[in-house]
């Protein structure tokens, strides 16, 4: 994800991070559409499976920042 994607992502109130899972468990299901709407715009997700798609968005996520021990050999 880019800054502005990231942005866009915490503006839309979204963002994993800060999200309760456990009080809002809807709030994946928005996070995953929306990864999905605006990092694969041109990808055609109807025939993939809801698993498939929650684990992209959040590959997606953790690629962004990078894994830990990226972080820590930097």
């Amino acid at each position: 994800l880019t800054n502005g994607e990231i942005r866009a992502l915490r503006k839309a109130g979204l963002h994993i991070h800060y999200l309760d899972l456990k009080e809002n468990p809807e709030k994946l299901e928005e996070f995953t559409d929306y990864i999905l709407d605006n990092v694969y715009p041109n990808v055609d997700f109807d025939t993939a499976s809801q698993k498939e798609c929650i684990k992209l968005a959040a590959d997606t996520l953790v690629q962004t920042y990078g894994d830990e021990e990226e972080v820590k050999n930097s």
